[in-house]
This record gives structure tokens, sequence and C-alpha cells, in this order.
């Protein structure tokens, strides 16, 4: 059987995504209102998903017995706040350093994939048609990404300390206000450098410690 050839599904997807990002704009734009009226009306994020299967609102892929999830509304959410947020700029409107731009100022992460690609990631939202107006820019992204060092925003340095940490086998804790820091060598050249820089960041290395427990109990 023949081999498709290099970079043919990259081209593929690249054709693909107007198509893609047009149906899903003509799909949702009637459902933005009723939705951002729902949830300003206090309705969860299930409750709103009951109220569009009990008006018999399809959904997006209409396979039997089909039914709105809470994840499919707030991706809704999302896409009616930023219609709100940037009226007449929709993201496949944008190019890809104003794409870059609005990743970066909503906490959105962008960086370089090993397959020449670019990753996305988002700790909630994940609006499709963002998606898809970055695949579309994914060649100029990328090139805007590496020049930034191969992530954006960058990691800070409280993150990589605490990389350096788990790779050491240490642990950090936060005892009266101050870092504790528990290695397997705490005589070594590498902990006593370590530790030096945790002291030299303290602040920011405790409060990253306390979001990402927070992140935990939730």
């Amino acid at each position: 059987m023949p081999g498709f050839p290099a970079g043919v599904h990259k081209k593929g997807g690249a054709v693909s995504a107007p198509v893609h990002r047009e149906a899903a704009r003509q799909f949702y734009a009637p459902l933005l209102e009723l939705v951002l009226q729902l949830h300003r009306a206090g309705r969860s994020l299930r409750q709103i998903a009951a109220e569009l299967d009990r008006r018999g609102v399809k959904t997006r892929a209409e396979y039997p017995g089909q039914r709105w999830s809470a994840t499919q509304v707030r991706r809704v959410l999302a896409r009616a706040r930023a219609a709100v947020a940037a009226p007449g700029r929709a993201w496949d409107a944008m190019t890809a350093a104003e794409l870059l731009e609005y990743c970066r100022g909503r906490g959105y992460v962008l960086a370089s994939a090993a397959d020449g690609g670019v990753v996305f990631h988002a700790a909630k939202d994940r609006p499709d048609e963002l998606v898809e107006a970055l695949r579309a820019h994914v060649v100029e992204l990328r090139a805007l990404v590496q020049a930034a060092g191969g992530r954006i925003p960058p990691p800070s340095v409280a993150a990589e300390l605490l990389a350096r940490c788990k790779a050491l086998g240490c642990a950090l804790s936060v005892r009266n206000g101050k870092l504790v820091l528990c290695a397997r060598d705490p005589q070594s050249a590498d902990t006593a450098a370590l530790r030096a820089e945790l002291l030299a960041h303290e602040p920011e290395v405790i409060r990253l410690l306390g979001t990402q427990a927070g992140t935990k109990r939730q």
C-alpha cells in the first residue's frame, strides 16, 4: 500500500481549517446570546446544557441520543465571551501575531513541537474555533514562538527551580513563611547551588507552591 507524501496531513489541515471554522461559526452564532443570557441568570454549565436539551437545540455532532454536556457549554460560553470582548475581531480574522498576543493575555501556552508544529495548552476553556485559527497560522506561529525561546509565555524562574528540585529528588515545603528544602544529599554542590537560587527567588517560589497546592485541592 503506497504511503502518503511527507507533510501532506499538514497541507490538508491548512486547506480544510477555513471550512471547519466557517461551519463552526455558523452553527454556534445563533446560540451565543442565549448561552450568555442563561449564564448571566446564574445557571451552571450543567443547567445550561439541560436547558438546551429541553429546548431541543441540537449539538454540532448529531449522533443518536447526543446531549449537551458541561464541556460543550463551556466552549460555547468561551466563544460568546470572545465575541463580546472583541466584536468584529473573530479569531479567524486575526494575524498570527494577534493570535499569539490573544493567547498570552488569557494565560494560554504555545510551545514548539518536535514535529514542526505548535503545542497549544489551555488550563480551562479550549475553544475549537481558536484552535482551528491557530492551525491555519501554524508556520508563522512556530517562527514567533521559536524566536521567543520555544515557549510563550516563557517558563518562570520559579517553575524552572521546582523542575530542578524534582529532577534532583528534593522536596520543598513552606514553614513559617520560609522555604524548607529536603535533599537526598544535603552536602552536595548541586544542592548548595539550588538552595542559594531558591533563597534568591523565595517569594516567587512560595507563590507558585501555593498555586499548585490550591490546584490539587480542587
